[in-house]
């Protein structure tokens, strides 16, 4: 049984309007992400370059670091960013080059539904959970900082849980809804923690362009 929160009918009833925040889902766009295991160790370091968008696939090419300095790489393609209710993709399965899981990002129908309904399904983990339906409710909306070309920036996100304990906190943008962060039940934390979007401009009018200092994304193939 569902039990929506202040929070969720609110935004449900009473959707409040959304300034755009410039993060667009475009070629270039790079993305740095952290992922740890439940307990915070063995923290990898992720890196997803965005090669091609549509409005139904997104190409993307992905890169990973391992604590022990190891590193493996590959490409990937999203096959239904528009309408896919499948979170979960996983790089190391040999074979899955394309497939209908999202992640890093839900769908544009998945976010419309949290935005609009207060609530969707999803499948987060169907690799060692074995997911098959899991009911998602929009929580609220906050705010999350994270480094855009180098500046720090605060953005507005949805917060969403699931009835598996899982946790998203996704970017309050229906055509680039980014999952900022998520902690997957029993599984992993991720984290974005910079994004490079060349010439991109600040809602504010400001644009942002300084290289990020700390991250190399060179290693990311083009």
């Amino acid at each position: 049984m569902l039990h929506f929160t202040t929070n969720a009918l609110d935004l449900k009833l009473k959707p409040k309007a959304v300034a755009s925040s410039g993060l667009t889902l475009s070629p270039k766009t790079l993305i740095f992400i952290e992922r740890t295991k439940p307990d915070g160790t063995e923290e990898e370091k992720c890196k997803v370059m965005v090669v091609k968008v549509d409005e139904s696939r997104l190409e993307y090419n992905w890169a990973i670091e391992s604590p022990d300095g190891s590193s493996r790489s590959g490409a990937y393609v999203i096959d239904a960013i528009d309408k896919s209710h499948d979170y979960g993709v996983d790089w190391e399965v040999k074979g899955e080059i394309t497939s209908k899981g999202t992640a890093p990002w839900v769908s544009r129908e998945v976010f419309r539904e949290l935005r609009d309904n207060g609530f969707t399904t999803i499948t987060v983990d169907k690799y060692v959970r074995k997911d098959a339906i899991v009911i998602a409710e929009l929580k609220g909306v906050t705010v999350f900082s994270m480094k855009i070309n180098g500046e720090e920036t605060d953005f507005k996100a949805i917060e969403v849980s699931t009835d598996k304990g899982d946790k998203l906190l996704i970017l309050d943008e229906a055509q680039n809804p980014l999952v900022l962060s998520a902690e997957v039940a029993g599984r992993y934390k991720s984290k974005v923690t910079a994004i490079y979007i060349p010439g991109y401009v600040h809602p504010s009018g400001s644009s942002l362009q300084r290289p990020l200092k700390s991250d190399s994304y060179d290693s990311v193939n083009e």
